[in-house]
Protein backbone atom coordinates (compact mmCIF):
# COMPACT_ATOMS: atom_id res chain seq x y z
CA UNK A 1 0.00 0.00 0.00
CA UNK A 2 2.80 2.88 1.17
CA UNK A 3 4.12 2.29 -2.64
CA UNK A 4 0.91 2.71 -4.33
CA UNK A 5 0.40 5.92 -2.11
CA UNK A 6 3.89 7.08 -2.92
CA UNK A 7 3.03 6.60 -6.47
CA UNK A 8 -0.32 8.40 -6.86
CA UNK A 9 1.34 11.50 -4.68
CA UNK A 10 4.52 11.90 -6.50
CA UNK A 11 4.67 11.02 -10.20
CA UNK A 12 3.67 14.76 -11.50
CA UNK A 13 6.69 16.04 -10.15
CA UNK A 14 8.74 13.20 -11.32
CA UNK A 15 7.23 13.71 -15.05
CA UNK A 16 7.63 17.32 -14.85
CA UNK A 17 11.41 16.88 -14.72
CA UNK A 18 12.08 14.15 -16.76
CA UNK A 19 10.39 15.04 -19.69
CA UNK A 20 11.11 18.31 -19.56
CA UNK A 21 15.12 17.64 -19.12
CA UNK A 22 14.93 15.39 -21.40
CA UNK A 23 13.33 18.28 -23.81
CA UNK A 24 16.07 20.29 -22.77
CA UNK A 25 19.08 17.96 -24.00
CA UNK A 26 17.39 17.77 -26.93
CA UNK A 27 16.89 21.16 -27.95
CA UNK A 28 20.19 22.06 -26.64
CA UNK A 29 21.77 19.87 -29.65
CA UNK A 30 21.80 18.97 -32.91
CA UNK A 31 22.50 15.54 -34.13
CA UNK A 32 22.14 12.39 -32.54
CA UNK A 33 24.06 9.38 -33.37
CA UNK A 34 24.09 6.08 -32.22
CA UNK A 35 24.51 2.19 -32.59
CA UNK A 36 21.99 -0.01 -32.23
CA UNK A 37 20.58 -4.03 -32.41
CA UNK A 38 16.73 -4.27 -33.59
CA UNK A 39 14.49 -6.80 -32.85
CA UNK A 40 11.18 -7.21 -34.32
CA UNK A 41 8.50 -9.66 -33.92
CA UNK A 42 5.72 -10.10 -35.96
CA UNK A 43 2.57 -10.65 -33.79
CA UNK A 44 1.93 -14.50 -33.39
CA UNK A 45 5.64 -15.42 -33.29
CA UNK A 46 8.04 -15.80 -30.76
CA UNK A 47 11.53 -15.81 -32.86
CA UNK A 48 12.14 -11.81 -33.60
CA UNK A 49 14.15 -10.70 -37.11
CA UNK A 50 17.10 -9.28 -35.76
CA UNK A 51 19.02 -6.33 -37.57
CA UNK A 52 22.24 -4.42 -36.47
CA UNK A 53 23.08 -0.74 -37.42
CA UNK A 54 23.80 2.86 -37.05
CA UNK A 55 21.80 5.60 -36.92
CA UNK A 56 22.75 9.26 -37.38
CA UNK A 57 20.12 12.34 -37.63
CA UNK A 58 20.40 16.11 -37.65
CA UNK A 59 17.32 18.10 -36.37
CA UNK A 60 15.11 19.17 -38.01
CA UNK A 61 14.37 16.16 -39.81
CA UNK A 62 16.91 14.40 -41.18
CA UNK A 63 17.70 11.01 -40.63
CA UNK A 64 19.81 8.23 -41.78
CA UNK A 65 20.18 4.42 -40.85
CA UNK A 66 22.75 2.11 -42.26
CA UNK A 67 21.70 -0.80 -41.72
CA UNK A 68 24.92 -3.70 -41.21
CA UNK A 69 23.67 -6.62 -40.81
CA UNK A 70 22.00 -9.16 -42.03
CA UNK A 71 21.73 -6.78 -45.38
CA UNK A 72 23.55 -3.74 -45.98
CA UNK A 73 21.27 -1.23 -46.85
CA UNK A 74 21.69 2.73 -46.47
CA UNK A 75 18.04 4.62 -45.28
CA UNK A 76 17.76 8.26 -45.93
CA UNK A 77 14.55 10.34 -44.90
CA UNK A 78 13.54 13.84 -45.17
CA UNK A 79 10.47 15.73 -45.16
CA UNK A 80 10.32 15.43 -48.75
CA UNK A 81 12.04 11.96 -49.68
CA UNK A 82 12.55 8.73 -48.42
CA UNK A 83 15.92 6.87 -50.38
CA UNK A 84 16.33 3.07 -49.76
CA UNK A 85 20.17 1.67 -51.18
CA UNK A 86 20.82 -1.54 -51.60
CA UNK A 87 24.52 -1.79 -52.36
CA UNK A 88 24.41 -5.63 -53.27
CA UNK A 89 21.11 -5.07 -55.52
CA UNK A 90 22.75 -2.24 -56.82
CA UNK A 91 19.03 -0.55 -56.40
CA UNK A 92 18.21 2.73 -55.11
CA UNK A 93 14.45 3.48 -54.69
CA UNK A 94 13.60 7.26 -53.86
CA UNK A 95 9.97 8.24 -53.38
CA UNK A 96 8.28 10.60 -51.32
CA UNK A 97 8.16 10.40 -47.28
CA UNK A 98 6.25 7.59 -46.37
CA UNK A 99 5.57 6.20 -42.94
CA UNK A 100 6.14 2.67 -42.94
CA UNK A 101 9.65 2.82 -40.92
CA UNK A 102 8.57 2.31 -36.72
CA UNK A 103 12.52 3.64 -36.26
CA UNK A 104 11.56 6.53 -38.08
CA UNK A 105 8.38 7.99 -36.51
CA UNK A 106 9.96 7.19 -33.39
CA UNK A 107 13.03 9.23 -33.65
CA UNK A 108 10.96 12.24 -35.67
CA UNK A 109 8.88 12.28 -32.54
CA UNK A 110 11.90 13.01 -30.45
CA UNK A 111 13.44 15.28 -32.69
CA UNK A 112 10.71 17.34 -33.97
CA UNK A 113 10.28 20.93 -32.86
CA UNK A 114 7.50 20.72 -30.30
CA UNK A 115 7.64 19.79 -26.66
CA UNK A 116 7.63 15.95 -25.87
CA UNK A 117 4.61 16.72 -23.56
CA UNK A 118 2.65 18.34 -26.85
CA UNK A 119 3.04 14.95 -28.74
CA UNK A 120 3.37 12.30 -26.11
CA UNK A 121 0.40 11.20 -23.92
CA UNK A 122 2.33 10.10 -20.60
CA UNK A 123 0.89 6.89 -19.59
CA UNK A 124 3.76 5.91 -16.83
CA UNK A 125 7.12 6.93 -15.46
CA UNK A 126 8.88 4.42 -13.37
CA UNK A 127 12.50 5.39 -11.72
CA UNK A 128 14.76 2.06 -11.61
CA UNK A 129 18.18 1.81 -10.32
CA UNK A 130 20.48 3.88 -12.52
CA UNK A 131 17.51 4.58 -15.32
CA UNK A 132 14.25 6.03 -16.34
CA UNK A 133 11.57 3.90 -17.93
CA UNK A 134 8.61 6.16 -19.28
CA UNK A 135 5.68 4.43 -21.11
CA UNK A 136 3.95 7.11 -23.79
CA UNK A 137 1.22 6.78 -26.72
CA UNK A 138 2.06 9.46 -29.55
CA UNK A 139 -0.95 11.80 -30.18
CA UNK A 140 -0.68 12.42 -33.85
CA UNK A 141 -0.03 8.58 -34.86
CA UNK A 142 -2.56 6.18 -35.20
CA UNK A 143 -0.11 2.87 -36.12
CA UNK A 144 1.89 3.37 -32.79
CA UNK A 145 -0.29 1.81 -29.71
CA UNK A 146 2.28 2.66 -26.80
CA UNK A 147 6.27 3.91 -26.97
CA UNK A 148 8.11 2.85 -24.03
CA UNK A 149 11.74 4.24 -23.58
CA UNK A 150 14.59 3.84 -21.20
CA UNK A 151 16.93 6.29 -20.46
CA UNK A 152 20.14 6.77 -18.44
CA UNK A 153 19.63 8.61 -15.42
CA UNK A 154 22.99 10.02 -15.75
CA UNK A 155 23.45 11.56 -18.90
CA UNK A 156 19.59 11.01 -20.58
CA UNK A 157 21.17 8.93 -23.35
CA UNK A 158 18.39 6.17 -24.55
CA UNK A 159 19.20 2.90 -23.94
CA UNK A 160 16.46 1.45 -25.05
CA UNK A 161 13.12 1.78 -27.09
CA UNK A 162 10.06 -0.26 -27.90
CA UNK A 163 7.41 0.26 -30.01
CA UNK A 164 3.79 -1.85 -30.16
CA UNK A 165 1.65 -1.23 -33.44
CA UNK A 166 -2.28 -1.76 -33.40
CA UNK A 167 -1.46 -5.43 -34.85
CA UNK A 168 0.31 -5.94 -31.69
CA UNK A 169 3.67 -5.98 -33.63
CA UNK A 170 6.76 -5.25 -31.64
CA UNK A 171 10.27 -3.54 -32.27
CA UNK A 172 12.55 -3.31 -29.56
CA UNK A 173 15.94 -1.43 -30.18
CA UNK A 174 18.59 -1.20 -28.21
CA UNK A 175 21.61 1.13 -28.50
CA UNK A 176 25.06 0.12 -27.70
CA UNK A 177 26.45 3.55 -28.02
CA UNK A 178 23.85 6.88 -28.21
CA UNK A 179 25.27 10.17 -28.12
CA UNK A 180 23.92 14.17 -28.41
CA UNK A 181 25.95 16.14 -30.70
CA UNK A 182 26.23 19.97 -31.28
CA UNK A 183 26.85 19.52 -34.25
CA UNK A 184 25.22 18.85 -37.87
CA UNK A 185 26.10 15.74 -39.56
CA UNK A 186 26.69 15.25 -43.27
CA UNK A 187 23.92 12.54 -44.06
CA UNK A 188 24.14 12.54 -47.92
CA UNK A 189 23.95 9.25 -49.50
CA UNK A 190 26.45 8.81 -51.87
CA UNK A 191 24.63 6.50 -54.99
CA UNK A 192 27.64 5.38 -57.91
CA UNK A 193 26.17 5.96 -61.11
CA UNK A 194 26.07 2.58 -62.00
CA UNK A 195 23.16 1.94 -59.56
CA UNK A 196 19.88 1.30 -60.80
CA UNK A 197 17.29 4.33 -59.47
CA UNK A 198 14.08 3.69 -59.19
CA UNK A 199 11.60 6.74 -58.71
CA UNK A 200 8.00 6.42 -57.48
Amino acid sequence: MKKIIFFILFPFFVFASVIDDLDKIIKSNKSIQGEFVQKSYISGFNQPEIFKGEIYITKPDKIKIIYKEPLYQQIYVDSKKFIVYTPSEKQAVISKKNDDLIIVDIFEIMIGNKNLKDILNIKKEISENNHYKIQAVPKNNRDIKLLTFIFSKEDMKLKTVEALDNEDNKVVIEFSKFNYLNKDLNLKIDIPKDVNIVNY
